[in-house]
């Protein structure tokens, strides 16, 4: 049977679904709690997650979708995820992605800052590397915008 999770408001409104074949996907990362502050009740969705995945006898997701750059949408995904794009994101313990989903908006908004723009360098790398999952995948191929 099918088990959607999804995380409490100030999450990103992240959801992680499991599927009976035991695949898993990620809708969104936005780590924000500030474990300073006891009233913040939200969770801690880096432990929350790799406590998950270790349950699993995983560290990856099949598929890690990112809805849109704004920063609760991402906030600490840099921190959390394995991105191919650049050496300083690629440690052992970090969590694997087998495809990244994002809407055209994330691959051509102008130069996001933070981890927005991390998250977008990430998604450029995938598309113009044909590393989306799909054969489809290169709309962009000859533009300034994955060439520039």
């Amino acid at each position: 049977m099918h088990k959607i999770s999804f995380f409490p408001l100030g999450n990103a409104d992240c959801c992680r679904i499991d599927t009976s074949n035991g695949k898993k996907f990620l809708f969104d990362y936005g780590n924000e709690r500030d474990s300073e502050n006891p009233q913040d009740k939200r969770i801690d969705l880096f432990a929350e997650l790799k406590k998950d995945l270790k349950a699993s006898k995983r560290d990856s997701y099949d598929v890690v979708a990112f809805t849109h750059l704004d920063n609760d949408h991402v906030c600490g995904a840099p921190d959390f995820f394995f991105f191919e794009h650049a050496g300083k994101y690629q440690s052992e313990d970090r969590t694997k992605i087998g495809q990244m989903w994002v809407p055209a908006a994330v691959i051509i908004e102008s130069k996001p800052d933070g981890d927005a723009g991390v998250v977008q360098a990430e998604a450029r790398y995938r598309l113009k590397n044909k590393r989306c999952g799909s054969p489809k995948c290169h709309p962009y191929e000859n533009s300034s915008i994955l060439n520039g």
